[in-house]
């Protein structure tokens, strides 16, 4: 009904109804619509305003222009400790609330309440005690016309510890993601930098404003690293979210355009249906590591030659020793020296040696190559030679290092050693040779002996004086087989004598032993001796020589007996007679 038709049937003024049904209609007696200029009212079922506040699951009071109490709800009751009997109708600041803090929230209550709608907080206690509490107030209108407060009190202690909570750890989140020791960026699908932190800032030389929305590439990442990689693909990998990508190494730049190694752990952002929309990345630089493994690397493969090499040089020392024909020494060497090389599956050698030449599998004198000359005795008699066939190795400035050219030049001695020995050993047995013959054909007695007088060695005649044959007289004392026990001390000191200060000597030594003649008379020897000794002036050997002067020693004694026998017949009797 309108206005007008709600005056002619109460029989009322129609702008006294007016103002009538707008009170109806502040109070939700009434509901109104307005068509046009028109208001058309119609009642409202509203609740009761008991039941109303029942429903509420907050703690709900009413209170008048007084500020007395007119209606609450159980849970206002139990907020503030006490009954229904002695809250209706108190004043709201004069309640006998047991708990400080409920005291002190109505009165905060109290001198918040005015003429318009408004929400505040109230917090009570400290630390963990403490209680957060949204209130509301709502100036109302009474049937009566006067005027009031409706009081909604939500305790929302749980919320804001919740709240709290969340703040700290935002705070300190973003404290550990901005002062981490370590790089945390965010990367959108396309790789854009979205986030980075204080550390990256530090680390890379970039502000943060200089880096945001801008690709990763180019930036912080070099397109490709220097061994070749393509590091635009594997960003590309990285930003699709892939598992496989959830860690990876690799080198990054800084703004002065320090190359730095970096390994990154990579986690997929997703949003709230699931969607790939970036990810983020934690970097931790391993350059140090990185540079240190590069150079254990580079120190085992320098290991590894050494290895190599000595191994080379080892077995050519081996075959060096073997007593094999050249041709297989200088053979087994070439066959060795590849695998001493830097490229051993490309390398190929070559020796040439006295006529003999030897080559591995593939040398065919083109290519990059080496040679150093085998001299022997100041002559060059031969040479080693090694070459990459076809092209150098790849990746290198020159084709060998001053290591493989040092290699090479120490097999080539070694085998000059070797000939240069194998020659010296077939003068020095010739030279023995010729020395035994000269021994065996001497008609004196050669006797070596050792420091201490023992037989070293004697020649055929010495066997002949003897009567033993060299094999037997070795390592026996010379004074036991030439010399009579009588005369043994005597030549002890000559010898002792010799040995101690002159080099030369000469002694006549009756020998009693003639063991060939087997007539058991005694044989005269005259022995002489020369002593050798080492440059440091010890003695080495004695050589002893023996010449067999019986035959001279009895012609003398002959000789001395006719002499004597002349001189008593000139003085016997009678010899003036035959004088005259």
């Amino acid at each position: 009904m309108s206005v007008t038709e709600i005056a002619r049937e109460l029989d009322r003024n129609k702008h006294s109804m007016g103002r009538y049904l707008d009170i109806l209609h502040a109070l939700g007696d009434v509901e109104m619509r307005a068509y046009g200029m028109a208001k058309v009212y119609s009642l409202s079922c509203r609740v009761p305003l008991s039941a109303f506040i029942s429903t509420i699951g907050e703690a709900f009071f009413v209170l008048d222009d007084d500020r007395r109490i007119m209606q609450a709800n159980a849970i206002f009751f139990d907020l503030i400790g006490l009954k229904k009997e002695e809250v209706i109708g108190r004043y709201l600041s004069y309640l006998e609330v047991p708990g400080p803090d409920m005291q002190e929230m109505l009165a905060v209550i109290a001198a918040r309440l005015g003429e318009v709608d408004q929400t505040f907080d109230v917090a009570l206690g400290e630390a963990e005690g403490r209680r957060d509490f949204t209130v509301r107030a709502i100036p109302t209108l009474f049937d009566d016309g006067g005027g009031g407060h409706a009081v909604v009190v939500v305790d929302v202690t749980e919320k804001m510890r919740a709240f709290r909570a969340v703040e700290v750890s935002e705070r300190k989140y973003r404290e550990l993601v901005e002062h981490a020791n370590s790089i945390i960026l965010k990367m959108d699908t396309e790789g854009n930098i979205v986030f980075f932190n204080e550390f990256a800032e530090r680390f890379f030389g970039y502000r943060k404003e200089e880096v945001l929305g801008k690709n990763v590439i180019g930036t912080i990442v070099p397109p490709t690293e220097i061994s070749g990689r393509d590091l635009r693909d594997l960003i590309r990998k990285i930003c699709t979210g892939a598992e496989r990508y959830s860690s990876n190494e690799n080198a990054n730049i800084t703004r002065d355009g320090r190359t730095v190694w970096i390994r990154w752990t990579n986690r997929s952002i997703e949003d709230r249906d699931g969607n790939l929309v970036g990810v983020l990345s934690v970097g931790n630089d391993i350059t140090d590591r990185r540079e240190m493994e590069q150079e254990l690397a580079s120190k085992a493969h320098d290991l590894e030659r050494r290895n190599r090499e000595l191994g080379c040089l080892f077995a050519t020392s081996d075959l060096i020793g073997m007593d094999r024909p050249l041709s297989e020494v200088v053979q087994g060497v070439a066959d060795l020296v590849p695998g001493a090389m830097r490229r051993p599956d490309r390398a190929a050698a070559r020796i040439t040696l006295r006529g003999e030449v030897c080559s591995t599998a593939g040398f065919d004198g083109s290519g990059s190559g080496i040679s150093s000359p085998i001299v022997v005795g100041g002559v060059q008699e031969g040479s080693v030679g090694v070459a990459y066939p076809g092209h150098a190795p790849s990746g290198v400035d020159t084709p060998f290092d001053d290591d493989e050219i040092k290699l090479i030049q120490t097999i080539a001695d070694r085998l000059g050693w070797m000939v240069g020995w194998m020659d010296a050993e077939r003068a020095l047995v010739a030279e023995r040779d010729f020395a035994s013959a000269v021994l065996d054909t001497v008609g004196a007695a050669v006797v070596v002996l050792d420091p201490e007088g023992r037989i070293l060695r004697l020649n055929r005649a010495g066997e002949e004086m003897s009567g033993h044959l060299a094999a037997q007289a070795v390592g026996k004392m010379f004074w036991d087989l030439f010399v009579f026990p009588e005369e043994a001390e005597r030549v002890k000191e000559v010898f002792s004598a010799s040995f101690e200060g002159g080099d030369h000597g000469r002694v006549g030594i009756r020998s009693g032993r003639s063991w060939h003649a087997g007539d058991g008379t005694a044989r005269y020897i005259d022995w002489s001796h020369m002593v050798l000794r080492t440059p440091d002036g010890a003695v080495a050997y004695m050589i002893v020589t023996g010449i067999d002067v019986t035959r001279e020693k009895t012609a003398a004694e002959n000789l001395r007996r006719c002499q004597v026998l002349l001189d008593r017949l000139l003085e016997a009797p009678g010899s003036k007679g035959l004088e005259g």
